[in-house]
């Protein structure tokens, strides 16, 4: 088996406050590995610390405790530079995600240090399924969904190894979702990318990923493959997380509330 791309080990995360004693912790000692050319999906609610990991992993919040490593090399002794070379990020808003004041071709090469380059703008651009002259519009012009896939050429202009999609469709309508987690597979395999696919959703991490890791506050408590994760979970938390995607069928809907409210009720214990 090769050398994982990322390895993340025994990191943990502390954010300190005005209000806190002591730094509150957001990760405690996670590990875990990322393949090239493959889709691991974060899954966990809201506070979880998926996001936190994802910044980890860019720089953008210190380690606390642990490492993280791009090919064997902690990241903490590369240049910010030649980490963004091989590690980018698409974020959950795309309405946020640009300056209104720069054209989507400023905006599209930011991440290549240098010279503007308009013929691999256009290139990334049409990859997304964008014509080229999108270039020379600005971001208010374009629906959610286009401006999405205009953050996801931003993010392959460097030709990375890793891209984090960080809640990258879950501001999205359903359709469109769709669409956007279907670029995303064939992405994959035109340039040889993995992901990291943050997301509370496990319905889709089901359709996406090779691998899940499951985060509850801040600590990793499953990980395997997505068929064995999704289909026979161990934990209760990831039992609870897949009661709660919404289905169709009322009868099935129901069944997974009550599910869900029996694995979130506490145990007793006998006096």
């Amino acid at each position: 088996m090769p050398e994982p791309l990322i390895e993340v080990s025994d990191v943990s995360v502390r954010y300190a406050g005005r209000r806190r004693p002591r730094p509150a912790p957001a990760l405690t000692e996670v590990s875990l590995d990322i393949r090239a050319g493959e889709t691991v999906g974060l899954v966990g609610e809201s506070g979880s610390g998926k996001t936190t990991l994802g910044k980890a992993i860019l720089r953008l919040v210190p380690v606390s405790e642990g490492s993280i490593r791009l090919d064997g090399r902690d990241i903490g002794l590369l240049s910010r530079r030649e980490l963004a070379r091989h590690v980018q990020v698409v974020f959950q808003n795309p309405y946020l995600s640009f300056n209104p004041g720069r054209t989507i071709g400023q905006t599209v090469a930011e991440t290549l240090p240098g010279k503007h380059d308009a013929g691999r703008v256009t290139e990334k651009l049409e990859a997304v399924g964008l014509d080229g002259s999108a270039a020379a519009r600005y971001p208010g012009q374009f629906s959610g969904g286009q401006l999405q896939r205009i953050a996801i050429a931003r993010a392959l202009m460097p030709e990375p190894r890793l891209i984090i999609c960080d809640e990258a469709v879950s501001a999205l309508d359903l359709s469109v979702q769709a669409q956007v987690l279907n670029l995303l597979t064939d992405l994959k395999a035109g340039h040889d990318l993995a992901y990291l696919f943050i997301t509370h959703d496990l319905a889709v991490v089901r359709h996406l990923a090779d691998r899940v890791a499951v985060l509850r506050r801040g600590r990793l408590v499953e990980t395997g493959e997505v068929t064995e994760i999704c289909g026979n979970p161990a934990h209760p938390y990831t039992r609870a997380l897949l009661a709660a995607a919404p289905v169709a069928d009322p009868q099935e809907q129901a069944r997974r509330r009550r599910l869900r409210r029996e694995l979130r009720t506490p145990e007793r214990t006998a006096p």
